[in-house]
């Protein structure tokens, strides 16, 4: 006896759904966005640290070298670095 060929047409389709079902995808990573602002940093507010990390340098705002163009830029200026601290050692020089 011979399939009816709308029985064949049907068991395609649940076959083709039933893939279908199957695949994924990966989920969309997010990129994480930076929400502070310079004027909400505070990197030291001139107290002693107590026990911690010590780079051998210190650090302070990122300002523009342009008197006409003033603005805080992103990341940090080193100001002064300990001779034969671990900043010296990487070649951290103030100024960078």
């Amino acid at each position: 006896m011979k399939p009816h060929p709308t029985a064949r047409l049907c068991c395609l389709l649940l076959l083709a759904a039933s893939l279908l079902s199957c695949v994924s995808s990966e989920p969309r990573t997010l990129v994480p966005s930076i929400t502070l602002s310079p004027e909400t940093v505070s990197l030291s507010n001139g107290e002693p640290v107590g026990a911690g990390l010590n780079f051998g340098m210190s650090t302070g705002l990122n300002e523009s070298d342009s008197l006409s163009n003033i603005a805080v830029l992103p990341g940090v200026r080193v100001r002064t670095v300990t001779p034969n601290g671990a900043a010296a050692l990487a070649g951290l020089r103030a100024g960078d």
